[in-house]
C-alpha cells in the first residue's frame, strides 16, 4: 500500500486529484488530505506518507517550506509539486529539496496518471532496494556473529596468530590495547541461554567494545576493551571492570533472579595477551561457586593467595621452630601441611629466603649454640635432633666455621 498526502488549499483540487487517484489507483493508495501547509506538515507527522503532491501558493506555511520541515524526519518522501505558474520560477529550491516531479495547474489527466504510475514505481523499487539492504545487512550481521564465537573459540584455545589480531580488531571494533577477559558461569536452562548472554553483552556494550561467545563452552566469555574516549591506566581498567561485574551481578539477579559467578583476568595489551587474561579468569571461577552470586578479579586472588601462602608458612616455621628435635624431612613436613613437596619447597623458599633443610639447619645450630652453655656436646647432638654425634659435629663447624668443642660462648 502506497500513503499519499494531497496538500492544496482549493477543495475542489483535492477533490479533483482524489477521484483521478480513487478511479486508477484505488486499491494500491491510501490517501489523506490537507488544506494548507501546517496541515501537511502535521499530518505528514503522523501518516508518514510515501508521496506528496504539494500545492505550492497556500496561505501560511507555503509548499516548499511545508517540504522542508517534512523532509527533517522524512527524507525519502517522494514530492510532486503543483503550480499554477512557471516550474522554472521555483527549479532552484524544488531541486534543492531534492523535489522529484511538478505538475501544472489546471490538471492534465493523462500527464497526472502517467507521473503518479512513476512516483509509485520509484516507491517500489526503494523499498525493494530498503528490504535488499536490510536482507544483506542481516546476513553480514549472522556472518560476524558466527566468526565472533569462532573468533572466541579460537582464542580460548590460543589457536589465533599475531597478524589476525589486526585484521579482527576492524571487524569488531576492538583497540585490544586495554582489554581483558570476563567468563560468565550461571545456573540457566538452555532456552534462555541466548537472551542472557546478550543481555550481559548489552550491559558491557553501554560503556566498552566487547565480543562474546557462549555456543561451545558451559560458559559465557566475553573479551572487553575499554572505551577509546577515557583515558584509561591499568588500575582504572581494574577498577572498571569490578563495577561493571557488580552491575552485571546485580542486573542478572534483578531480572532474571538465578544465580551468578564472574571471574575477571588481569588487562593486557595487544590481543595475544588475551588468553592469559581468560585463563586468569577461569582460574577466579575456580575458587567462587555460583550460588555465591559474586564477582573476583585475578588481582584480588594473586592477594589473596599471597595471604594465604604467608599465613601457611608462617605457621610451617613455627612449627619447624618447635619441633626442630624431631624428624623434619621434607616429605613429612608438607605432609602435614597438605601440600605436595615440590610446592612446598619451592614456596618455601619464596617467603623465608632460604631452602627447607637450610632453614632447619639454622634453627637448630642456633639451638646448639645456646645449648653449649650448659650441656656436653653429645647430649646437644640428640637434643637438637641428630642421632650422630660426628654427623652433628661437621654439621656445627660448616654452619659456624668451628667445632662444637673450640666455640667461644
Amino acid at each position: 500500500m502506497i500513503r499519499l498526502l494531497i496538500a492544496d488549499d482549493e477543495l475542489l483540487e483535492r477533490d479533483a486529484i482524489k477521484l483521478i487517484i480513487q478511479s486508477n489507483f484505488d486499491n494500491n493508495v491510501q490517501v489523506v488530505e490537507a488544506k494548507n501547509g501546517r496541515e501537511a506538515i502535521e499530518k505528514s507527522f503522523n501518516f508518514f506518507p510515501d508521496i506528496v503532491i504539494m500545492d505550492l501558493k497556500m496561505p501560511g506555511i507555503d509548499g516548499i517550506s511545508a517540504i522542508r520541515e517534512i523532509r527533517k524526519y522524512k527524507n525519502d518522501t517522494y514530492f510532486i509539486i503543483l503550480t499554477a505558474y512557471d516550474y522554472f520560477e521555483f527549479a532552484k529550491e524544488a531541486i534543492e529539496f531534492n523535489v522529484k516531479e511538478y505538475i501544472l495547474k489546471p490538471l492534465d489527466k493523462e500527464d497526472f496518471i502517467k507521473k503518479i504510475y512513476k512516483a509509485m514505481e520509484y516507491i517500489k523499487k526503494t523499498r525493494q532496494a530498503r528490504l535488499k539492504s536490510i536482507d544483506d545487512n542481516e546476513k553480514i550481521m549472522t556472518l560476524l556473529k558466527s566468526l565472533e564465537s569462532d573468533f572466541v573459540y579460537s582464542v580460548i584455545n590460543n589457536q589465533v596468530i599475531s597478524e589476525d589480531y589486526e585484521n579482527i580488531s576492524d571487524y569488531f571494533n576492538l583497540d585490544f590495547k586495554d582489554n581483558y577477559s570476563m567468563v560468565v558461569n550461571l545456573e540457566i536452562d538452555k532456552s534462555n541461554k541466548k537472551k542472557v548472554f546478550n543481555y550481559i553483552k548489552d550491559l558491557i556494550n553501554d560503556q566498552n567494545s566487547v565480543v562474546g561467545c557462549y555456543k561451545y563452552t558451559n560458559s559465557y566469555i566475553y573479551f572487553i576493551s575499554s572505551d577509546k574516549k577515557r583515558t584509561t591506566s591499568k588500575n582504572s581498567v581494574i577498577l572498571d571492570s569490578k563495577n561493571l561485574a557488580k552491575i552485571i551481578v546485580d542486573k542478572i539477579k534483578k531480572k532474571y533472579d538465578i544465580n551468578i559467578a564472574i571471574g575477571i583476568g588481569l588487562p593486557c595489551y595487544g590481543g595475544e595477551n588475551i588468553n592469559k587474561s581468560y585463563k586468569e579468569a577461569v582460574e577466579c571461577l575456580v575458587e567462587l561457586k555460583i550460588s555465591d552470586d559474586k564477582y573476583m578479579h585475578y588481582e584480588d586472588l594473586i592477594k589473596s593467595n599471597i595471604d594465604e601462602k604467608k599465613n601457611i608458612f608462617s605457621k610451617v616455621r613455627v612449627y619447624i621452630d618447635e619441633n626442630y628435635d624431631n624428624d623434619l624431612e621434607l616429605e613429612t613436613l608438607s605432609k602435614n601441611f597438605n601440600l605436595s613437596s615440590y610446592y612446598f619447597s619451592r614456596t618455601f623458599k619464596e617467603y623465608v629466603g632460604m631452602n627447607v633443610s637450610e632453614y632447619i639447619i639454622k634453627i637448630r645450630m642456633e639451638k646448639a649454640i645456646e645449648l653449649l652453655k650448659t650441656n656436653n656436646i653429645k647430649d646437644i647432638c640428640y637434643l637438637v635432633g641428630y642421632n650422630d654425634p660426628n654427623y652433628f659435629s661437621r654439621a656445627f663447624k660448616k654452619y659456624t666455621g668451628v667445632c662444637p668443642s673450640e666455640y667461644k660462648i
